[in-house]
């Protein structure tokens, strides 16, 4: 195992293994040292052990590894004895614990053994281990010291007092629980954090985001948010929990599937075997309540009186010895499950019968201390109604899971929600007329329709379509107006892979029904114009029902609905790079973010104005409002992948690269959408080997990539990286590519975009200039932005190239003018170097004095960049170029290929194209098209100017 797989391969375990190597190390030069790992079950103690084992072989230590038996009768220092048998490679080791004098057993507890004896032996035990470890380093782990006899334990505090000036390490591993008695492992503990060379490692539980880490590396599949936090909380963050529920991922990571795993099952009935049979039906009442519960309430439940009250505490108490149950420190009277996996079995262990009854039960309890219409635990109701539905019936089910669903989302828990509204679903069924079920249908959507819905659930958006269309018609059945409004305005009739002939069919509807004075009005126009921009953005019908939306919202006094339209409106006019009327809106929208500062609109506008400024060129601002959106999200408790592309893109555009590897990670964590080998082959080619990142994104691409913006985007680089390295045959494969793609798939207007930039790269990059021409004057209209997501100040340089390839050399040239000037303004070191390179290699094609001059400053400029960021393939062209405007310099310059190099040779010699043909065995199509493409490369007109220009620079004639 290599020396960075240990730490690779366990999750978030980085301090704990950096504080193993650095003991190991001490151990290593001479100051040996002992390290205790304490920590709960399952917690990763076993791992850490033989992680440090893993790393003591690599530094050459002898390492032996044992554990303590948990089966009773082992005699004293069994595990000491078998390790020391591991190291025997001297005849001294043979006799040691004979001269020890032990014992029949071992070393002796009873009384009769002294306290010389007891040092004489562990003192012959020292000495060998400082005699053994003279040649190479020793280490010695002992698990499980939670079994361990007390001679074990005391051997282990001798050996971390006394081994000093040795290379030896000890190690130890020991459960702790909170089972209120001191043991001898307690005593243990105390009496190492008094010794210098003694370390007590605690490993912590794994946060949500190592949670999703150790699911990918466990299931090979990225979960969703919903999936990743219901693994968090069942396994409480513990890494042996976690990982065995990880094994039930689905596929598409959007669920969990089958019983508690084997392993766990196995470990929480270790525990759980430990109670009495009365301790045990304590538990099951106690898990009725939930994962927390008071001794009053699980004594009403019980129906126990006062009297019996004394009966339950004793029971409670054996039940925390056993290490189910514990008090909760902050909350007097209140006991908790040691783990939610306990409950969980607790409960599954539970007659369905006996289940019912109990949960019947806690709810009559909630109803008669809070009151039936309360509000306070209409989530705990919902549940114990559901558990007793075989009893009562589901009509407080539906109740209580409406009311569950409404105040989940009134808090932004877009799951609970959605399970709490699914519940209703099911258990009304599909076939069901009553308002409940169209309620429970708007609950489902509006639950499913939160940031980019990517969260997962069961239910496809046509399905949600669906049951949004049958909840407008029962709506409507009941004359309920404006809830029918609602359905037919939802927001999940415009997410991506929505069905929007369906959506919009809704959408008419609604309008059929509701009066111009509807509070509804201004939310069915919003959404009208919002699937309309889904196929065409540009779509001016779209911006005009914004506009309507936007005053009849205003009429009402709805700054929230205003508010939302803004953000639709900025998030399209960003779609179509139109980047100053995007943060034009933005400004205009100051006064409504005031007036809700804390909403998601409010976060998701910060998320278009960090796109908008990014592509204005104001970076500081875009980085600035990604930070403010974030700050929202960070309060509603909700995380977006939005702001990561543009800030990943800033960051990139100045090479920065852990903040680069930062925002990728978390925009796939939170999107499920690989982006990540697309900046890894972008910084292979700019600090690397170009033609391995070429290959790269080959691979790539022909994978299929991980979804369509992401594949398009790919081309578009394998593209430009095929003119940057003048490889024509990367040109025209990236075209072809494009083409069938496009045939394939149903693309939406952001992919054919950047396709459409694909075949403007291959145009320029080829010297076509009927088709230079035409996509040219297609994207003309994003001149002077930079456009972040797309590549830096990318359109300008990219005009520049068509409009060279044109052959309107002030265009050109003025295109690349406004391309360096954008890449300076908005700080962006990379883009600098690569606009450097285009445009200086346009003034030395152009071959005038001023021409060159002005190229050599631009390159010098460039190049000075590129070597303090260490982008070394970049840092070599612009070097390349800076030798001025003769010899080999202008051919490279010129970027002509080695077979169109021959054919200018041929030129030059006065070779006719059926000539040059017959000598280059290539048919005379082919010449001809190379014959064009050199014209274009260098400004001649005619073989006249070609030949001058071949002689001018030395190329000589064939």
């Amino acid at each position: 195992m290599a020396d960075g797989n240990v730490e690779e391969s366990l999750i978030g375990r980085a301090d704990e293994l950096a504080s193993l190597q650095a003991a190991l190390s001490r151990a290593q030069t001479g100051n040996a040292n002992s390290l205790v790992i304490a920590g709960e079950p399952g917690i990763g103690k076993s791992t850490l052990i033989t992680s440090a084992h893993v790393m003591a072989d690599q530094m050459g230590f002898v390492s032996t590894h044992k554990a303590c038996s948990s089966v009773p009768g082992a005699p004293p220092l069994w595990p000491w004895r078998a390790a020391i048998s591991d190291l025997r490679d001297t005849g001294r080791s043979q006799e040691l614990f004979k001269s020890a004098k032990p014992d029949r057993t071992g070393f002796s507890e009873s009384q009769e053994s002294s306290l010389e004896q007891r040092f004489q032996a562990f003192d012959a035990i020292r000495n060998f281990l400082v005699d053994a470890s003279g040649s190479n380093p020793v280490t010695i782990s002992i698990d499980d010291m939670q079994w361990a006899d007390e001679a074990t334990i005391e051997l282990f505090l001798f050996l971390s007092r006394h081994l000093v000036d040795s290379s030896v390490m000890l190690i130890a591993g020991v459960r702790v629980t909170d089972r209120g008695e001191r043991s001898a492992v307690d005593r243990m503990l105390d009496s190492l954090s008094a010794i210098p060379a003694s370390e007590i490692m605690t490993p912590r539980r794994l946060n949500p985001v190592e949670i999703v880490d150790l699911a990918v590396q466990v299931s090979g599949t990225r979960p969703s948010p919903h999936v990743a936090r219901l693994i968090y909380e069942r396994s409480n963050g513990v890494p042996f929990f976690a990982s065995e529920i990880c094994k039930q991922i689905s596929p598409n990571g959007q669920s969990l599937h089958g019983e508690m795993p084997v392993g766990i099952r196995a470990a929480v009935d270790a525990v759980l075997s430990g109670l009495q049979p009365n301790q045990a039906s304590l538990m099951q009442a106690a898990a009725t309540l939930g994962d927390q519960f008071t001794l009053p309430c699980l004594t009403s439940i019980l129906e126990r009186g006062d009297d019996d009250r004394v009966v339950v505490m004793d029971a409670l108490a054996k039940c925390e010895t056993a290490g189910v149950i514990r008090v909760v420190i902050d909350a007097p009277g209140t006991f908790e499950f040691a783990h939610p996996l306990l409950a969980e079995q607790v409960r599954a262990s539970t007659p369905i019968n006996l289940k019912s009854r109990l949960h019947l039960r806690a709810a009559e309890l909630s109803e008669g201390v809070a009151g039936e219409a309360s509000r306070s635990d209409v989530a705990g109701l919902a549940w114990h109604y559901s558990e007793a539905a075989t009893i009562v019936g589901t009509e407080k089910l539906v109740e209580y899971s409406l009311l569950a669903g409404e105040e989940a989302l009134k808090s932004s828990s877009w799951s609970d929600a959605y399970r709490h509204y699914e519940l209703v679903r099911r258990t009304l069924g599909d076939d069901d007329d009553s308002l409940d079920l169209a309620h429970a249908w708007l609950g489902l959507a509006t639950a499913m329709y939160t940031l980019e819905s990517r969260w997962g659930s069961d239910l496809t958006p046509q399905q949600i379509l669906d049951g949004l269309s049958k909840a407008f018609d029962i709506f409507l059945a009941h004359g309920e107006t404006e809830f029918a409004a609602a359905a037919a305005s939802h927001g999940i009739i415009g997410v991506t892979n929505a069905p929007m002939e369906g959506a919009l069919e809704l959408v008419e509807r609604g309008l059929e029904v509701i009066g111009e004075s509807s509070p509804q009005m201004s939310r069915i126009l919003t959404r009208y114009g919002d699937v309309l921009a889904i196929d065409d953005p540009e779509n001016r019908r779209s911006m005009d029902l914004f506009e309507q939306a936007f005053q009849i919202a205003g009429s009402r006094g709805d700054s929230a609905q205003q508010l939302k339209i803004k953000r639709l409106q900025v998030q399209i006019l960003c779609r179509i790079g139109e980047f100053e009327a995007a943060a034009h809106e933005v400004n205009s929208a100051e006064l409504l973010i005031k007036a809700h500062p804390t909403s998601m609109n409010a976060a998701l506008l910060r998320f278009g104005s960090t796109i908008s400024d990014g592509g204005r060129g104001d970076i500081d601002r875009a980085i600035s409002m990604a930070s403010a959106g974030i700050s929202i999200c960070d309060g509603l408790g909700v995380e977006s992948a939005l702001p990561h592309i543009p800030l990943s893109s800033i960051a990139l555009y100045r090479a920065d690269w852990d903040a680069v590897t930062r925002h990728v990670s978390e925009f796939e964590r939170l999107s499920h959408s690989g982006s990540s080998p697309l900046y890894e082959m972008t910084r292979e080619a700019w600090t690397g080997d170009s033609e391995k990142a070429m290959q790269l994104l080959l691979d790539a691409i022909e994978r299929g990539g991980p979804n369509p913006t992401i594949y398009c985007i790919l081309l578009k680089t394998y593209a430009q990286t095929g003119v940057e390295t003048a490889n024509e045959a990367a040109m025209r494969r990236a075209l072809k590519l494009a083409d069938q793609f496009q045939n394939t798939v149903n693309l939406g207007y952001t992919e054919k975009h950047v396709l459409t930039c694909v075949r403007a790269i291959v145009a320029a990059g080829t010297g076509d200039r009927e088709a230079s021409k035409k996509y040219r004057a297609r994207l003309a209209r994003h001149a002077g932005s930079v456009n972040l997501f797309l590549g830096g100040p990318f359109y300008d340089a990219l005009l520049g190239d068509l409009a060279r390839a044109e052959g309107d050399i002030e265009g050109a040239t003025n295109h690349f003018e406004q391309a360096l000037g954008l890449a300076i303004r908005a700080e962006l070191p990379v883009g600098v170097c690569l606009v450097s390179e285009r445009y200086a290699i346009h003034l030395l094609k152009l071959n005038t004095g001023d021409s060159v001059t002005r190229a050599r400053q631009i390159l010098a400029d460039a190049s000075q960049v590129a070597e303090s960021l260490q982008l070394i393939v970049l840092h070599t062209r612009l070097v390349d170029l800076q030798s001025g405007a003769t010899g080999a310099s202008v051919m490279n310059a010129a970027r002509l290929t080695n077979r169109e190099l021959e054919v200018l040779s041929l030129i030059s010699a006065g070779r006719s194209n059926p000539e040059i043909g017959e000598e280059l065995f290539i048919s005379i199509n082919t010449v001809i098209r190379h014959v064009s493409n050199i014209f274009t490369k260098i400004g001649a007109k005619n073989r006249v100017e070609a030949a001058a220009f071949a002689r001018d620079n030395d190329l000589p004639a064939s």
